[in-house]
């Protein structure tokens, strides 16, 4: 049954391209239009370009019958930018194998002002090439009758979207997932995204503290408003517990890279386990620094208790690996509002985490622990009061559990994401 706040005929997602199972970005972006698809909403995914063959979100979107429009079907300029930054990675990578510099302060191999001049020229790149489709984009958002365009996170295609969606004359809401306390390497990004903003009809954020934060950060006519994430809730497993007698299962699960703070997490753990205590750590995710990790398990002489599962694909996978934990873990330096705290929650696992972004205003004192960014210390102490208080870890799981609920669960979500729908019509029409 549809809301009755949205009367809608048309709703669009635009995004540059869907990244796989990496991008939290393109988690948001599918749960919402499958969610609504299902209520028989007429939603639509437009791409710039076409994402990897295989992607699993876009076999998602298929599967639930949302259709898909991908604006550069061929572009031959893409496809070799796309490989070329694969084969540079790659060969980053097998640099850092062989090369191990200070593991534990993830110090690139390159020198700093070389990975801001290659960043910057990609993003030049990668931009020039974007808007030659300018034409193409707003002849799509003016002939194909969309009431709304949703764009999602500020990636290269985020700028175009807006700028040809504005002047089809199609209200747009932007929708920003992450903090503007970002890392450094998205400046630019968020640059070009700031040129656009003031076209937006509406600018979303995750939570009231990001809401505030990005009101002043961004130029725009009225104040964001708070459009939480919606995540879908995890089917249950009947997994079997380990055997008695081994300590608790610890969890993280994110892009293994220097923002989101595993080397943190395991110099914490080693602290830990020197004090006799014996859990074992759970490591799902791929990225630049896997090996790096690997490495530093080694030197510190824990890597028995150190599992490295790679990257899950799917929302089985994620529901699996969480449904193993006793404690979920995200010490990132910088956030938004991360999917994967909520989808621990909904499951009753307790988390820690640093305090960056919106993660207080997801994670309340009864649900979980915080702690600053970088601070091992104060990470190795949760870790600890968490191992050694099994009732804690039960009550703050409930409770984490119950907010999910309230909060983020389609149930309260859904309802929330149609009402700013609304919101974003009546203003255009006030306007008019």
């Amino acid at each position: 049954m549809r809301h009755p706040a949205a009367t809608l005929a048309r709703i669009a997602f635009a995004k540059n391209s869907l990244y796989g199972p990496i991008s939290g970005a393109d988690e948001t972006l599918v749960t919402y239009a499958c969610h609504l698809r299902a209520l028989d909403h007429d939603v639509t995914v437009v791409l710039l370009y076409p994402p990897l063959p295989g992607d699993v979100f876009l076999r998602r979107l298929h599967q639930e019958g949302v259709p898909v429009v991908i604006l550069a079907k061929h572009s031959r300029s893409y496809d070799f930018l796309r490989r070329a930054r694969r084969i540079l990675a790659v060969a980053r990578q097998t640099v850092r194998r062989e090369n191990p510099l200070s593991v534990a302060a993830s110090v690139p191999v390159s020198p700093r002002s070389s990975v801001k001049w290659r960043r910057t020229f990609w993003r030049f790149i990668v931009r020039r090439m974007a808007m030659r489709y300018h034409d193409r984009t707003r002849a799509h958002f003016a002939e194909a009758g969309y009431s709304i365009v949703h764009v999602i996170t500020p990636d290269s295609g985020a700028e175009l979207m807006i700028r040809a969606a504005s002047e089809a004359a199609v209200p747009v809401l932007y929708h920003e997932m992450g903090t503007p306390f970002h890392m450094p390497e998205l400046d630019g990004a968020y640059r070009n995204l700031a040129r656009v903003t003031p076209l937006c009809t509406r600018i979303a954020a995750l939570s009231p503290i990001l809401a505030k934060q990005w009101t002043e950060y961004l130029p725009h006519r009225a104040e964001a408003i708070v459009l939480p994430l919606l995540v879908a809730r995890p089917r249950r497993w009947p997994i079997p517990r380990r055997a008695g007698g081994a300590g608790p299962v610890i969890g993280f699960a994110a892009r293994l890279q220097a923002g989101k703070g595993p080397q943190i997490l395991i110099e914490a753990f080693a602290r830990v386990l020197a004090t006799g205590r014996r859990p074992l750590l759970r490591l799902a995710g791929a990225g630049e620094l896997t090996s790096t990790l690997k490495q530093l398990s080694r030197r510190l002489g824990i890597s028995a208790h150190c599992d490295f599962v790679g990257a899950y694909d799917s929302r089985e996978g994620c529901a699996v690996f969480l449904q193993t934990l006793d404690l979920f873990v995200l010490p990132s330096f910088a956030e938004g509002t991360p999917n994967s705290i909520i989808e621990a929650m909904a499951c009753g696992v307790p988390v820690v985490a640093s305090a960056v972004g919106g993660v207080p205003d997801i994670l309340l004192p009864d649900a979980g622990i915080l702690f600053a960014p970088g601070d091992v210390d104060a990470l190795a102490a949760a870790l600890i009061r968490m191992i050694d208080d099994p009732d804690l870890r039960r009550q703050m799981g409930l409770a984490g559990q119950q907010r999910y609920d309230a909060v983020y669960s389609p149930e309260a979500a859904l309802p929330a994401l149609l009402a700013t729908y609304a919101e974003v019509r009546d203003a255009v029409l006030v306007a008019g």
